[in-house]
């Protein structure tokens, strides 16, 4: 959770989509986010952890979404 969001109580969702070649994120891209950029860093920071296994140096392109919220 950002800091701002998380002293200004700001909730949102964001969808993004990885492009994994090899087995590694190479690219994410924000399809949408609400509100605008709030999330979008955090969301790339997390995509670009991850890491799966193919064949060869195939590419695979997968979309998530991500909701943010508080609880107290």
């Amino acid at each position: 959770m950002p800091p701002r969001a998380l002293a200004e109580g700001i909730v949102g969702a964001v969808t993004a989509r990885a492009t994994i070649k090899g087995g590694k994120v190479v690219r994410v891209d924000i399809v949408k986010s609400t509100p605008p950029g709030v999330f979008d860093a955090s969301v790339r920071r997390a995509m670009t952890q991850y890491q799966c296994k193919v064949d060869g140096n195939d590419q695979v392109v997968v979309e998530q979404s991500f909701d943010f919220t508080q609880t107290d």
